[in-house]
């Protein structure tokens, strides 16, 4: 009996750190980044580009309140010369199709700190528009919209050190996260964004190191009641060719 009660606890012990284990393993993000053409240009002959970009987010219960991506020192976004989208127009959903700089979609769970969740994916198209916190100066926005509620969310763009060239900063509208108790959990999100217009390129290439364009992205949860307030992240890189 006392053999076998030994086992038994051996055996549970293996099950619990096991389950641990994978808890903990789910903390992940898989980031995957593609930046066309491989072929890049110089700082004197930038080449326009188009920039790729997908996360999938390891544990779903958890509610993302901001994201930066880092991107290559040889590659940068810039909104000079792009068509605007009024703030008038953003809200009314009536952005001509001349002034869409990206779209892509972000996935979510409706209801992650309750007992049931739902599927809710939000439309995502990236425009230059009016900042209504800095006397409509112009900036990179990023509506955000699943057909009933619309958000805009400012993309601040920085410099960033090491390998990286620029920060994207992006912090997730609050309703977006939440409604009251009610809590959304991030699945995944995808952004595709190029655009020209004239001599102007909002993402273009001045080089090429070591065969590889990097990035990095992190992302920034809160405490939803369900999981805790943390940091974690990925980095990618695509390849590229002088």
């Amino acid at each position: 009996m006392r053999k076998f009660l030994i086992v038994a606890v051996a055996a549970v012990a293996v099950v619990a750190f096991a389950a641990v284990a994978l808890a903990q393993g789910a903390d992940t993000a898989t980031l995957t980044t593609k930046l066309t053409p491989k072929n890049a240009g110089t700082k004197t002959k930038p080449t326009n580009a188009k920039l790729d970009l997908s996360i999938v987010n390891g544990n779903t219960k958890r509610t993302m309140s901001a994201l930066d991506i880092f991107m290559p020192k040889t590659m940068r976004i810039s909104i000079k010369g792009m068509p605007m989208c009024s703030n008038l127009d953003v809200a009314a959903r009536n952005c001509p199709t001349s002034t869409i700089l990206g779209h892509g979609n972000a996935k979510a769970l409706v209801g992650v700190n309750g007992p049931t969740q739902t599927d809710l994916t939000f439309d995502v198209k990236a425009v230059k528009t009016g900042n209504p916190n800095n006397g409509g100066k112009p900036m990179l926005g990023f509506v955000i919209d699943n057909g009933g509620q619309q958000f805009l969310a400012e993309a601040k763009l920085t410099k960033a050190g090491g390998k990286y060239g620029q920060k994207l900063h992006l912090d997730v509208p609050p309703l977006a996260q939440h409604i009251g108790t009610t809590y959304n959990g991030l699945v995944s999100l995808r952004t595709v964004l190029s655009k020209k217009k004239g001599k102007n390129k909002l993402v273009a290439t001045t080089g090429c190191k070591n065969k590889k364009q990097p990035f990095k992205v992190v992302l920034t949860f809160i405490d939803n009641g369900v999981t805790t307030a943390t940091k974690y992240g990925d980095t990618s890189t695509s390849k590229c060719t002088k």
